[in-house]
């Protein structure tokens, strides 16, 4: 048992259930995607884990999507770290 809400006591499987609902609210809150104009103005891959976002300034012309990996930034055309 730990403390859980309020400082009341639960049981561990609703603490970890807890934590779970919440990331999966936040995952289905946050935005999944975000223009950026170039490369450089990237956010920290850590934070933005499982995010995409569109890249104006790679691939030929009108740029590319790419996604964190929760390290990286990785390019869906070609599967590069940019």
């Amino acid at each position: 048992m730990a403390l859980g809400l309020n400082n009341t006591v639960a049981p561990d499987w609703a603490n970890k259930w807890s934590e779970r609902l919440k990331i999966v609210i936040d995952t289905l809150t946050s935005p999944r995607t975000k223009v950026v104009a170039d490369v450089a103005s990237l956010p920290d891959a850590r934070q933005w884990n499982t995010r995409q976002i569109w890249v104006t300034d790679i691939g030929t012309g009108s740029g590319r999507i790419v996604f964190s990996n929760g390290v990286d930034w990785i390019r869906t055309d070609t599967g590069a770290s940019v």
